[in-house]
């Protein structure tokens, strides 16, 4: 609601027809300005780029060639991926949003400039406000996967995989550095998951729900799908829980535990939208006295 984000622009219509591209350039909170939103994406977007290629290049160097060969299929990676490219494209728009339309290229002069204008268009915020648009309903699944696979892949390694998964490898890197990679891609993911949806943006819960759910259970299953054939690339399972020599049964608990595991934490992340809303309209109503 407009209520709850304070610096959004309040244009002649409902305040909850704001779309999601304006609310990703708008924190609900009034000590998070405009000019201050823009360089926190921007630092957080160039972090996750330094740590991303730094995990990479570890992991492609490896003495243990295994794991070099599965790191296209790491889940924690690819929603590590997944997370900077959202960060890069929210850092334009904020951008491009804090800047203002009067930095455009006049109409008059849009044919002699008209490469810069494509540009300028193709990384400007999207004006379309149809709920229903498909570009909205696409950046929307977008924004749910940022959020909620960084909180799967924290939650599966700190449950499952540590201390298993965790080998230091003393004959490539120091091991504050693995640590380090370690740290990055199962718990800073997941903070800045959170700040996300507390802090930075005043995007509400997603709708439509059924849209939304159908939404990340296909892209958890095509993870799914996404291992199986690592299975057959590589020779190897990346997951363990993942073998099918393994009784069939457990293999199907394993499939329904991650699918259930994704809808909760999906379900999580639309309370955390709701308590986020009521502290900001708090804050809102003590900011005015009331």
């Amino acid at each position: 609601m407009a209520e709850t984000t304070p610096l959004l622009p309040r244009p002649n219509r409902p305040p909850h027809e704001h779309s999601i591209f304006q609310r990703v350039c708008h924190s609900p909170w009034y000590h998070l300005d405009q000019r201050g939103l823009f360089f926190t994406r921007g630092f957080l977007a160039l972090y996750l780029t330094t740590t991303l290629v730094f995990g990479i290049i570890r992991e492609s160097r490896s003495e243990n060639r295994v794991i070099a060969r599965l790191l296209p299929f790491d889940a924690s990676l690819i929603s590590f991926v997944i997370q900077t490219i959202y960060y890069w494209i929210t850092a334009i728009w904020a951008f491009e949003h804090l800047t203002g339309p009067h930095h455009r290229l006049p109409p008059h002069e849009q044919a002699k400039g008209r490469v810069l204008a494509n540009i300028q268009n193709a990384f400007s915020i999207p004006k379309n406000t149809d709920v229903n648009s498909k570009r909205r309903l696409a950046f929307s699944l977008f924004y749910t996967a940022a959020i909620i696979f960084p909180l799967v892949t924290t939650t599966v390694y700190w449950l499952f995989l540590f201390p298993l998964d965790f080998q230091p490898d003393p004959l490539s890197w120091p091991r504050f550095l693995q640590y380090f990679k370690i740290a990055n891609f199962t718990i800073i993911n997941s903070v800045v998951a959170l700040l996300e949806v507390m802090v930075i943006s005043s995007v509400q819960k997603q709708k439509p729900l059924g849209f939304q759910l159908k939404g990340i259970t296909a892209i958890c299953m095509a993870y799914v799908l996404w291992v199986v054939l690592c299975r057959y690339i590589t020779g190897q399972w990346i997951y363990g829980y993942f073998d099918s020599t393994q009784d069939w049964r457990t293999i199907l608990q394993t499939y329904t535990y991650i699918s259930s595991l994704t809808v909760n934490v999906f379900m999580t992340q639309r309370a955390l939208h709701a308590l986020r809303e009521r502290m900001a309209r708090k804050a809102q109503c003590d900011h005015r006295g009331r």
